[in-house]
């Protein structure tokens, strides 16, 4: 009977961790996805592009939120029970969303990839 249970309880923990590593998957795909919108199209959650500059030798100009990276490379997504959680240099996300708008937040395109993701994974 201690065998029996000890088994059941290794293949529960089983599942959790491949549970646990098809939810991670699906939150890298989001957080790529949404960093593609963002670093490479230039766009706001809405799709619209982030904006333009108004002064100086850029004026005109699309704005770009490249930089030196940084920004980029810390930002996450981590996916709670109540949907997705972004994380990375806060104050910065703050700054610029105050400035250009909504950006760092999943769109409505990246959330219905999540959503086939999830449903193909069986998540």
């Amino acid at each position: 009977m201690l065998n029996e249970l000890k088994n059941k309880l290794k293949a529960l923990e089983q599942a959790l961790t491949l549970q646990s590593t098809k939810v991670q998957i699906v939150a890298e795909l989001a957080a790529a996805q949404m960093k593609k919108r963002i670093f490479q199209e230039g766009l706001k959650t809405d799709l619209k592009p982030i904006g333009t500059y108004q002064t100086g030798s850029r004026k005109g100009m699309a704005v770009k939120l490249k930089g030196t990276g940084q920004l980029e490379q810390s930002i996450k997504v981590e996916l709670t029970k109540n949907g997705a959680k972004i994380t990375g240099n806060v104050a910065k996300i703050r700054w610029i969303e105050r400035r250009y708008g909504k950006i760092f937040a999943l769109s409505k395109r990246e959330i219905k990839l999540l959503m086939q993701k999830s449903f193909n994974l069986g998540i």
